[in-house]
């Protein structure tokens, strides 16, 4: 809920479970609530009743644990919105100084894979709110559960994902309560940019410095050509 954004009554409305009923769920250790109760409260979260439960991780959680090597900043990263990464990463013009965000992460990334990316509108609303930074690792494999970030090839616009796998075949869905489509994975029309692996929220901003855009875009840039292994031409 807090990742989010939501309230009890948010919570309610989204779900259809009865606000008392989820007051009890979090400030009432022996409530014993029914099936019928955790299944939309399942669906909503996009989780499986094991890790509703408390009896299995919530999705990033052992990757997120595995890769955090302290309590102190293992990453920084520059910020781009989700929007502007296409435009970046086909037109790549050489713009004016201006403002550049940074995040810092716990996430450590080996081999400088990671890429920091916001979600600057509210269509992935609940699930990340806008304004969400979004990390990225390039080089780990989603597991069936994991949120990814997607290239559509002909399209040239970035997105994200869920990701499963059923019968060795893979398939991925919306995030958001009102767009659970699910469709398979087609590597022919979609690349696989990463998987999500941190989210980060913050009412007061994050840290900007002046830099030129341009020495940020072409790491930035550079990044995308390697883990997309995309041949583009300005």
């Amino acid at each position: 809920m807090k990742a989010a954004g939501l309230d009890e009554k948010e919570l309610a409305k989204a779900t259809g479970v009865p606000s008392g009923t989820i007051v009890r769920l979090l400030y009432n250790p022996s409530s014993n609530p029914t099936v019928n109760t955790l299944i939309p409260l399942m669906k909503f979260f996009s989780i499986s009743m094991d890790q509703l439960l408390g009896l299995a991780p919530l999705p990033l959680q052992n990757q997120h644990e595995e890769n955090l090597i302290n309590k102190q900043t293992a990453s920084v990263l520059p910020v781009m919105p989700l929007n502007a990464l296409s435009a970046c990463l086909y037109k790549n013009k050489d713009d004016k100084a201006q403002k550049v965000e940074w995040i810092h992460t716990g996430y450590y990334f080996p081999h400088d894979a990671g890429l920091a990316v916001k979600v600057d509108s509210a269509f992935y609303y609940p699930t990340l709110q806008k304004n969400t930074v979004i990390i990225v690792d390039c080089e780990k494999v989603p597991q069936s559960g994991d949120l990814i970030l997607l290239l559509h090839k002909s399209e040239r616009n970035f997105f994200i994902r869920q990701y499963f796998q059923e019968n060795r075949r893979q398939y991925i869905r919306g995030v958001t309560p009102n767009d659970l489509f699910t469709e398979s994975f087609d590597d022919a029309s979609m690349q696989l940019v990463g998987t999500i692996v941190e989210t980060h929220y913050s009412y007061k901003g994050l840290r900007k410095s002046k830099l030129k855009p341009k020495d940020v875009k072409q790491k930035l840039i550079r990044k995308l050509y390697q883990y997309l292994k995309l041949t583009i031409t300005n």
